[in-house]
């Protein structure tokens, strides 16, 4: 994955969320698109060397038996293999899925704030965890002990 600011991340996803537009888009591989284009060319020179092989049998029949005709036979057969190869590799590339995927914007804003949602509740549940968190209650009575304010002012006046 490739998020909007450019930076590579990484999770797992589904073929579904992969095949939605609106989560994810392919990033396009210029060797898959020039093996694409490869293969265009490869298909249209098959043809033509099929019709001249075609050709090629048509006046061989006519001609049998020249030694020429074997030489050029073999040289148009091995021609037209070597291009079925080629074509064949082309296909596997061309075929190749792509793996780099553009993340939309607004599903990684969506992700980065679920994060600091997460790291913001695992923060308040730490904090309220802690036992000195609020204050504590007085535990003794407070009429029962005098006040230090009022025992200065009585000893003052005597």
């Amino acid at each position: 994955m490739v998020t909007e600011d450019g930076k590579s991340d990484y999770f797992y996803l589904c073929e579904g969320h992969l095949a939605d537009t609106a989560f994810a888009t392919p990033q396009v591989d210029p060797e898959v698109e020039k093996a694409k284009e490869r293969q265009k060319a490869l298909g249209k020179e098959i043809k033509e060397l099929e019709r001249r092989w075609k050709e090629h049998e048509a006046k061989k029949k006519k001609d049998k038996g020249d030694k020429e005709n074997e030489n050029e036979d073999e040289k148009k057969a091995s021609e037209k293999s070597a291009l079925k190869a080629e074509q064949e590799k082309n296909d596997a590339v061309a075929n190749k899925k792509p793996r780099i995927y553009l993340l939309n914007k607004d599903i990684f804003s969506i992700r980065i704030s679920n994060w600091k949602d997460a790291q913001r509740s695992k923060k308040t549940s730490q904090l309220l965890s802690k036992p000195n968190l609020f204050p504590k209650v007085p535990t003794h009575d407070p009429a029962s002990t005098p006040s230090p304010s009022t025992d200065n002012t009585d000893n003052s006046e005597k």
